[in-house]
């Protein structure tokens, strides 16, 4: 095996490591070849002499997994995203509350604002003399509390029950 067949097996074989660990690698055995050459062996004999590549970038994959241990979540995290979820959930139902209360004030709002409208704006619910406002007779068979007595237009409206 040439130098050149030997370190492209060795960097497909490292594929899910950092960049940065795959460039150390590959400049080390880099090294290897060089002061390989310059003792006067030959590239089959370096490759020969360090192994398989595959093999090789294997062992260092193991190597950099037990200096380098996935932290494991000791439970911090867990609380930590439970504590805020409850957190958020507190929070959206208090607006959610307060939106619902927006509404339903706005709703009576309006209702109001049209009930004094109407009675307001409508003359004939309020313009006639009621029973309920007529005492005695007079010549349209009550007497009418509340206005003058010029104003006597509205008491055709006025019938007496009696």
């Amino acid at each position: 095996m040439k130098k050149s067949e030997f370190l492209r097996i060795l960097k497909d074989s490292l594929m899910g490591m950092s960049q940065n660990d795959k460039r150390e690698i590959m400049l080390d055995y880099e090294e290897h070849f060089i002061d390989g050459l310059a003792e006067g062996r030959t590239e089959e004999e370096i490759c020969e002499a360090l192994g398989d590549p595959k093999q090789i970038a294997l062992n260092l994959k193991r190597n950099m997994e037990f200096n380098n241990p996935t932290p494991t979540n000791d439970g911090v995290n867990t609380a930590a995203y439970i504590i805020g979820i409850i957190a958020l959930s507190v929070g959206v139902i208090w607006l959610v509350s307060v939106l619902i209360g927006l509404v339903l004030g706005s709703i009576s709002t309006i209702y109001a604002v049209i009930a004094f409208s109407t009675i307001f704006t409508v003359p004939s619910l309020f313009n006639g003399c009621y029973r309920s406002m007529c005492i005695g007779n007079n010549d349209h068979g009550a007497y009418c509390t509340g206005h003058s007595e010029a104003d006597t237009s509205h008491h055709a409206l006025v019938q007496d029950y009696d």
